[in-house]
């Protein structure tokens, strides 16, 4: 027994010496019962390394901030770079010699409206910018045209087929569209550099004592020594001292004041002010490409914001323009200037309800024309309209007035005759309020008639030269609005022959303006940029441009309207890229429309002929290099595809036998405008110039 414990204590001896030992270790390296055992010490804990706090500095992190912009603004021209890559290969359209495609630089890669390709793009079937139909003819277009090597033996009818297809290739689904924040091509060549104090103190001074209808038209709810403040901050710190806000502030204030100035002035002291109301375009829409939409609600933010819109706008970025003034009119919910505010100073519940009706006025407004629906309800409002007072001009307050209400009857017009709802419901119910929207129209537009000598007192006409083409641009926009109103119930030709008044009016009214004004460039200049890019204009051309295609024997008056509205875009195209985007698309509908009454005439000539017994004339028709023939079909295909056909047109003879067939075709005649309005916030470069010299059947 003891002979077995004993040999049972020498293997745990032995083991012993290989089995781990319980050590109580003192924190040393090594541990004092390793040193004395001479063993490697592994009970040891590893020192802890000293750490040392990085501070980040403010600037540094701005510096991080612009590198992670500058990385996702390189994806973002890469992706496009592959789409316009893919684009030209399938389309084969050719390059322009005006305004090359702007490098996207500036575009603010948290954009709202940046999507990820890998992200499926969810088509609404209705009320959008962009209709799905016009995907449909886009893809059309690609396999019927480059099936050609020649497209038409007529070169007239080629270029409107070519210049069409242009078109619809540049629709493309809703959340891609380029509405980047950039200064444009048209702006490329222009310095960006500050003038000299010298010039803007001159700008600054002329306003002071003279202000300008630029001041209210876009910053009436900031006082004026306030602006004097912010310029002079902004030159004593070499550009940038003051917050982004007021800086936007300061190069958008100075683009209305040298803008009008050059409206005003003649000479080269007019080329000088035009240049410098360039290059603050360009400051303002670079520092706006930089602006957090998710700034803190401030009233000098919802400023920048809004009157970055208005620049927009001027720009023909419209997307852009809804985009800014959404996030201005969040900063005005946030703060309550919707509602009513007694316990502030009389003042400045004057200017905060300014404010936000201006914000109002401008998202009413692209969303009609985007197709969208509004962003601020009527029913969130409280706050009264703007009243007569000493904080702002007689004059204002009664333009104001005009535009708040015509932007309320827009609401209206979005939501109860083109919004998805209101095209469910019975041609009937839609017609009830087609008719007091009417009447809302007269009423209103009788007040702002009524107010025109305190608008516009006569003694003063010729001290403004720039006001009275904007003034004029109110009828403009009233009989826009009414065409708009009478197209969605133009189910008779009764109804109908009410819509193409008023859009025949909208362009008289147009044409009689460019005769008397356009010989001051700068002042039709401005005119167009705030009459012509922010009324629904375009409901009067798109009428008038249905009718004429479907109607070869409607008025010859028809056509020369057309052909007017795009000739008074001409003179000042090359001054803004907006004006020369919005002219181009109205020229490419003018080709178009020429050369179907001109093949329809043919076609009636020939119909003719044929029944007085001379069967050897045949129809009019293009044959293809690969024998194919091209008529009339092909141009009705593509522009009912956009909502415009020309078999038939919108609101003439639409099917009796169900009032959703009424819906569909005002739907797509809707979504047809909202799409070619969409279509200015893209890239115009393949474009076919209009030729007014060329003659017909030539």
């Amino acid at each position: 027994m003891a002979s077995e414990d004993s040999s049972n204590e020498g293997v745990r001896l032995k083991l012993g010496v290989l089995a781990p030992r319980a050590v109580r270790c003192d924190r040393k390296p090594p541990c004092s019962h390793c040193r004395t055992a001479g063993l490697v010490c592994r009970t040891t804990q590893r020192p802890k390394e000293e750490r040392s706090r990085v501070t980040i500095s403010k600037q540094y992190e701005n510096k991080i901030d612009t590198i992670e912009s500058r990385l996702a603004s390189i994806e973002t021209l890469l992706r496009q770079a592959n789409q316009n890559t893919s684009s030209a290969s399938a389309f084969g359209t050719p390059t322009s010699k005006s305004f090359p495609t702007p490098p996207d630089a500036l575009d603010n890669p948290n954009d709202a409206h940046d999507i990820d390709d890998d992200e499926p793009v969810v088509e609404d079937l209705a009320f959008t910018g962009h209709g799905r139909d016009t995907h449909v003819a886009k893809d059309m277009l690609e396999q019927t045209i480059t099936s050609s090597n020649e497209l038409m033996s007529d070169p007239q009818l080629n270029a409107s087929l070519s210049s069409l297809r242009s078109v619809l290739s540049k629709i493309r689904p809703e959340g891609i569209a380029d509405s980047g924040v950039s200064p444009g091509a048209a702006l490329r060549n222009v310095t960006s550099e500050l003038p000299p104090w010298s010039e803007i103190n001159d700008l600054v001074a002329r306003a002071k004592e003279y202000p300008p209808i630029a001041w209210e038209l876009y910053l009436q709810a900031l006082p004026m020594d306030v602006f004097i403040k912010f310029c002079e901050n902004m030159y004593q710190t070499d550009g940038v001292g003051g917050t982004m806000a007021e800086r936007i502030i300061v190069y958008a204030g100075l683009y209305a004041l040298a803008t009008e100035f050059a409206a005003m002035d003649s000479g080269a002291k007019a080329d000088r002010y035009h240049t410098l109301s360039r290059i603050f375009q360009q400051l303002a829409m670079s520092t706006i490409s930089n602006f957090p939409l998710l700034a803190a609600a401030k009233r000098d933010n919802i400023n920048a914001l809004l009157i970055g819109s208005f620049i927009a706008i001027d720009m023909s970025k419209p997307l852009l323009a809804w985009s800014l003034n959404g996030a201005a009119l969040r900063m005005c919910q946030t703060l309550g200037y919707q509602r009513k505010m007694t316990k502030l100073p009389q003042e400045e519940q004057d200017r905060n309800g300014m404010l936000f009706w201006n914000c109002y006025m401008m998202d009413r407004n692209t969303s009609l024309r985007l197709g969208r629906a509004p962003q601020m309800p009527d029913y969130d409002i409280t706050v009264p309209l703007p009243r007569l007072c000493p904080t702002f001009s007689d004059a204002l307050v009664h333009m104001q007035n005009f535009w708040i209400e015509g932007a309320r009857i827009q609401g209206v017009i979005s939501e109860k005759l083109y919004s998805p709802r209101a095209l469910t419901g019975s041609p009937e119910h839609r017609a009830s309020i087609a008719k007091t929207l009417v009447a809302d129209l007269e009423r209103a537009f009788d007040l702002r008639v009524k107010a025109q000598d305190v608008i516009l007192p006569p003694e003063d006409k010729k001290q403004c030269p720039s006001l009275e083409p904007i003034l004029i641009g109110d009828t403009i926009a009233h009989w826009s609005m009414m065409t708009l109103v009478l197209q969605a119930v133009a189910t008779s030709p009764e109804a109908k022959a009410e819509a193409l008044t008023a859009a025949r009016t909208t362009l008289r009214l147009s044409r009689n303006l460019t005769q008397t004004h356009k010989g001051n460039v700068y002042a039709w200049a401005m005119y167009c940029n705030w009459v012509a890019l922010h009324s629904p204009v375009m409901t009067a051309f798109t009428t008038l441009f249905t009718n004429a295609i479907a109607n070869f024997q409607s008025p010859k008056e028809d056509m020369e309207l057309l052909e007017a509205f795009v000739r008074s875009l001409e003179p000042v195209r090359t001054m803004f890229e907006g004006i020369d985007k919005f002219y181009q698309l109205c020229s490419v509908f003018y080709e178009v429309a020429a050369s179907c009454v001109r093949l329809k005439q043919r076609q009636a000539e020939a119909v003719k002929i044929q029944q007085q017994q001379q069967p050897s004339m045949h129809i009019p028709q293009a044959v293809t290099s690969t024998g194919e023939t091209m008529t009339l079909n092909d141009f009705d295909q593509y522009l009912s595809a956009i909502g415009l056909p020309l078999a038939t047109p919108p609101m003439t003879t639409l099917p009796d036998n169900t009032f959703g067939n009424n819906a569909n075709v005002l739907q797509d005649w809707y979504n047809a405008n909202t799409s070619l309005y969409g279509l200015l916030d893209q890239d115009f470069t393949t474009f076919n110039d209009m030729n007014f010299d060329a003659q017909p059947g030539s």
